[in-house]
Order: structure tokens, then C-alpha cells, then sequence
């Protein structure tokens, strides 16, 4: 459903979901395209989130945007998938090349995560949130392997439940005064038979 007006998103949300009882997805615009200074991008995260939710096993039944969210760029899905690292219980991969490939990403690195696009690693743990993810993901490492996966609560530590496998996705973004051109379409992700 394509809307005029951001303060529309959230009253036909609720409208959707009161009359149908399905969620309905939320695909932002951004008020200003990502530069190289932008760090953390909440709105490019909530976008990201939306992509991989379309390109998954069940994308939302109802997607709702603006005219500005649809017309803006996304990255195809050759972009994506160059930004993506799939990370899965058992794989054998060490946790120092984990770290370098987020620093080159342009994760933050912390004491603690707290918002997307952060990372924390101490000893065989490495703490990441993807901006994508809901709440952050916790490594556990044994060796070279990794042992386990969870989500977690960012503010109470707790776990959320175990994963067998997670993705990591980077924002796209320019740096060193490179500039980023996103050749996708937020319609080059809608299932087959949309409307």
C-alpha cells in the first residue's frame, strides 16, 4: 500500500491490523540519503529488515510506504549480498576475522552493544547487532568454532533463545569519499504475485 504522507504508516497499520489481524510492514523513507559521516542509520536498518524479510520464507502479507519510500534506492541483491556474513553453530571461522570483516563494515566497536550497527568482543564471546536484527546476537566461541548462538536483550543481558544460524548485514555506505550507487528497487523484492 502506497501512502502520501509518513504520518499516515502508523494509523493504516493499525487499521490493517484491526481489521485483519495481520501485521502489516513498515517500509520507511529516509529524510535525507546515508553520507559518510551518518554512523548509526535507525531508518536504514528498519529498511534492511524489511528486504530480508521479503527475500525470506514469509515475507508480510500487506507492506505499507510511502511514494518517497518506494521511489528512494535500495541495494540489489548482489549488494546485499556482499554485505551479508552467514554465521552458523559449528562452523569453523576465528573470531579475529569475524572482528576484522565488521570493522571493515563499519561496525562501531563497544564495551557493550546497545543500538545497530555495535559490536563487543571479550575472550570466546562476541556480542554483534546486525542492523537488520530485532536485538542483538551473542557468539559463543570454542577455539575456532563457534559453539553457540543467542538473541539478547540489550538492556537486561537476557537471553531471547538460541539460534542455529544468523546473518549479519552492513549498511551500505559510502566511505573514504566513495560514493555508494544503490541500483535496487524496493519492487525487485516483492513476491512474485503482488500487487
Amino acid at each position: 500500500v502506497v501512502l502520501a504522507h509518513p504520518r499516515d504508516l502508523d494509523a493504516w497499520a493499525g487499521d490493517v491490523h484491526s481489521f485483519s489481524g495481520i501485521h502489516a510492514g513498515v517500509f520507511p523513507a529516509w529524510d535525507a540519503l546515508p553520507t559518510a559521516d551518518t554512523i548509526i542509520d535507525e531508518i536504514g536498518g528498519q529498511r534492511l529488515r524489511v528486504l530480508r524479510q521479503l527475500d525470506g520464507d514469509h515475507p508480510p502479507k500487506v507492506l505499507l510506504a510511502t511514494m518517497q519510500a518506494l521511489l528512494q534506492p535500495v541495494p540489489d541483491r548482489e549488494q546485499l549480498g556482499k554485505q551479508r556474513r552467514r554465521l552458523r553453530v559449528g562452523q569453523e571461522v576465528p573470531l579475529e576475522e569475524v572482528v576484522t570483516w565488521l570493522v571493515s563494515q563499519g561496525f562501531q566497536r563497544m564495551e557493550a552493544v546497545e543500538i545497530p550497527g555495535e559490536f563487543s568482543s571479550r575472550g570466546g564471546i562476541l556480542d554483534v547487532f546486525s542492523p537488520d536484527a530485532e536485538a542483538p546476537y551473542r557468539l559463543e566461541f570454542l577455539g575456532d568454532a563457534i559453539e553457540s548462538i543467542r538473541q539478547f536483550s540489550p538492556d537486561s543481558q537476557r537471553s531471547l533463545g538460541d539460534l542455529q544460524a544468523v546473518e549479519v548485514t552492513a549498511q551500505l555506505r559510502p566511505r573514504d569519499g566513495e560514493k555508494v550507487v544503490l541500483r535496487g528497487n524496493l519492487t525487485d523484492y516483492l513476491p512474485a504475485r503482488s500487487w
